[in-house]
């Protein structure tokens, strides 16, 4: 699923048009139903050390469905929490 289809806001930052989930309703919904009871345990393999994109690719199918695999783990910094043999939480 892609964050567009749930809802975004454009915002200018630094003269540039960004478009965000941050702060948009639908997201926000969307983020409060998500089922965490529903996700299966993972470790990060040596190859994907600090590489979320690349481990969403490779389970989500999608390199920028990261986001979303950041926020089923709890983890905000691609790239200090993705190391490797850490956990994380992937969707069944």
């Amino acid at each position: 699923m892609s964050h567009y289809s749930i809802g975004s806001n454009v915002y200018t930052h630094k003269n540039r048009k960004v478009t965000s989930i941050v702060g948009n309703s639908s997201a926000d919904r969307f983020i409060e139903k998500l089922d965490y009871a529903d996700t299966e345990p993972g470790l990060v393999p040596h190859a994907y050390d600090s590489r979320p994109d690349l481990i969403a690719n490779l389970f989500l199918e999608n390199v920028r469905e990261l986001w979303y695999l950041c926020l089923l783990s709890n983890k905000y910094d691609v790239f200090e929490d993705f190391y490797t043999g850490s956990r994380i939480n992937l969707p069944k």
